[in-house]
């Protein structure tokens, strides 16, 4: 199976997504939670990850679905000889499994790593452990996990010091 692409009006993604739910379809709408520093302090903020499209689980009655049926539904992306444009269902479970339960991707603007990614740092007397990248902190810093006999211990990195297994 494949998903369709379909083009919303402009920052009406969930609404839209929640219509076509309604009608008996499989939408997903993958969300980033990126964060920002406000007022000094760290926030996240949660925007669509394709803005403007969503994915809709291609069906039979796919083409049924227009835009006098769905308030802010404009049309499907099409290719060149008028199909509708599909993205393969690979494509989205691995984006999915980059997700959480509600469809969003925890992304941090100033980290190489994802969190729950395997690391190992440079150099030190921890060289040989394979660590859990945990985050990226604004200060410069890394923190990974090692988990030791049992217990996890959040340990701080300077950026640059920790590769990927």
């Amino acid at each position: 199976m494949s998903y369709a692409v379909a083009i919303v009006t402009p920052q009406t993604e969930n609404t839209v997504a929640r219509s076509i739910t309604d009608l008996g379809f499989d939408v997903f709408n993958p969300k980033l939670r990126i964060p920002r520093v406000h007022r000094g302090r760290r926030v996240y903020k949660t925007e669509p990850m394709f803005r403007r499209y969503l994915l809709i689980r291609v069906c039979e009655k796919i083409r049924e679905i227009n835009f006098t049926t769905v308030k802010y539904f404009v049309s499907f992306l099409t290719t060149i000889d008028s199909t509708i444009a599909v993205v393969p269902d690979k494509v989205v479970t691995e984006i999915k499994s980059r997700c959480t339960g509600d469809d969003v991707m925890v992304m941090s603007r100033t980290s190489r790593f994802m969190q729950g990614e395997f690391v190992r740092p440079k150099s030190g007397p921890f060289i040989d452990y394979t660590l859990k990248f945990e985050e990226s902190s604004f200060s410069n810093k890394e923190l990974a996990t090692l988990h030791s006999f049992g217990r996890e211990v959040i340990m701080s990195f300077r950026k640059g010091d920790l590769v990927a297994v």
